[in-house]
C-alpha cells in the first residue's frame, strides 16, 4: 500500500493517488481511494483519528470516510488479503473491501458496483460498471445501458495460502475478466467473447447460436413476428394449463427475469411446478450447492438466450398442445364443414 502516480495529458505534471497492489503485480493498484480526486505531489498525509479517515493534500481534504465516534484508540493495518482495514478494540470500524473500485478480491463480498479505470493509465472513474442484481451480473456503459448479462453472476473461487492468487477485474473497455496467478497473471474467463455475449443480440424469445447462420433463431413453438423488432411470438396458440410436454435446450445461457421458486426443488417437481401454472412458460433447475438457485421458472417473455458448447444449463420450453396437435385435426375439421 503506497502512493503511485499516472501522467495526465501533460508529461511535465504528474497525478499521485493512494493504492493497494499485489506484490507480484505492482505496476497495477487492485483498489483505489482517492481515484477521483488526485493529489498533486507525493507528499499527501493519510490522516486517521476517532472520527475520520482521511486523504489530505495539504489543507484540502480529497477523500474522507466518516467512523463511528468513539473514545477508544483506533488503528490501522493492511492485511495479508489485501483488506485495509481501520478498527478499534470492539471490531472493524471501516474496510477498504467495502469499497472496492474495479477489482474484487477474494474475501471481498461485492456489495458496491466495480467501476472501470478511464483508461489502462487512469484510475479515475471510468465509462464502465460491472453490478450484480440477484443472481446475475450487468456490464453498463456510461448512460446505464445494459452490454452484457452475465448469468449466473460470477465469483471467485476459495483460496488459501496454498492456492493461486485470483481477482476479478472490469478493464477499461468494459470486459469483465477472472484472472489467476500462475507464475504470472493468467485470464480464466472473460465476460465477452463472440457477438452471443452482448446484451440483448437476438429479439425476444429466441436464442443466439454462433455456429448457426444465422446466429439468432426462434426458440421451438415460436416463429417470426410480424415486427421485426419484437423479435418471435407464439403464432398457433399461447400455453393454457394442459401442457403436458417440454422441449429441452441443453448448454443454455438462461433468459433474464427468471423467478426463483426453490433453492432446493429438484427437476421433476420444478416441472410439475410449472406444468401446474398456467402462465409459467419455462423453467430450469439449477445446481443450488455449486452456485445455482435450484428451480427458477419464466412468466413472460424470453430474452437474451444463448447456446454454448460445453457449459450452460438445461433450458425447458413448454410446448402448447394446439402447435403440435392442430395439424393433425385441421383436416378432419374442413371435411365435417364440407359435409
Amino acid at each position: 500500500m503506497g502512493l503511485f502516480r499516472s501522467p495526465t495529458r501533460f508529461p511535465e505534471k504528474y497525478r499521485w493517488y493512494l493504492g493497494i497492489w499485489y506484490k507480484k503485480f505492482p505496476s497495477k493498484a487492485v483498489w483505489v481511494a482517492n481515484r477521483d480526486h488526485p493529489l498533486s505531489s507525493p507528499t499527501g498525509i493519510l490522516n486517521i483519528s476517532n472520527s475520520n479517515v482521511d486523504l489530505l493534500d495539504g489543507n484540502v481534504v480529497l477523500w474522507r470516510k466518516n467512523l463511528i465516534n468513539r473514545d477508544s484508540s483506533v488503528v490501522a493495518e493492511l492485511l495479508d488479503n489485501g483488506n485495509f482495514v481501520v478498527k478499534d478494540p470492539t471490531g472493524v470500524l471501516w474496510q477498504s473491501f467495502d469499497s472496492p473500485t474495479d477489482t474484487l478480491l477474494p474475501g471481498m463480498i461485492l456489495n458496491a458496483n466495480l467501476i472501470s479505470w478511464a483508461s489502462s493509465e487512469d484510475p479515475s472513474s471510468g465509462a464502465y460498471t460491472y453490478e450484480i442484481i440477484g443472481q446475475q451480473g450487468f456490464i453498463h456503459d456510461a448512460h446505464q445501458v445494459p452490454m452484457t448479462r452475465i448469468f449466473p453472476n460470477k465469483i471467485l473461487p476459495s483460496t488459501t495460502k496454498k492456492t493461486f492468487s485470483t481477482m476479478l477485474r472490469i478493464d477499461e473497455y468494459g470486459v469483465l475478466q477472472l484472472l489467476v496467478w500462475r507464475d504470472k497473471w493468467h485470464i480464466d474467463w472473460i465476460s465477452h467473447v463472440d457477438e452471443c455475449d452482448e446484451y440483448y443480440t437476438c429479439g425476444l424469445n429466441m436464442f443466439c447460436d454462433m455456429n448457426l447462420s444465422p446466429i439468432c433463431n426462434c426458440i421451438k413453438g415460436f416463429e417470426p413476428s410480424d415486427k421485426p423488432y419484437r423479435g418471435c411470438e407464439r403464432k398457433k396458440t399461447q400455453v393454457s394449463c394442459v401442457e403436458k410436454e417440454f422441449w429441452r435446450m441443453t448448454n443454455m445461457k438462461l433468459p433474464n427475469f427468471g423467478q426463483q421458486i426453490d433453492t432446493k426443488m429438484g427437476v421433476e417437481d420444478c416441472k410439475e411446478r410449472c406444468l401446474k401454472d398456467c402462465n409459467c412458460l419455462a423453467f430450469a433447475n439449477m445446481d443450488s450447492q455449486n452456485g445455482g438457485s435450484g428451480c427458477m421458472v419464466w412468466l413472460h417473455e424470453l430474452h437474451d438466450i444463448r447456446s454454448y458448447k460445453t457449459k450452460g444449463f438445461d433450458f425447458y420450453i413448454k410446448l402448447p398442445v394446439a402447435a403440435d396437435l392442430g395439424l393433425l385435426f385441421l383436416p378432419l375439421f374442413l371435411l365435417q364443414i364440407t359435409l
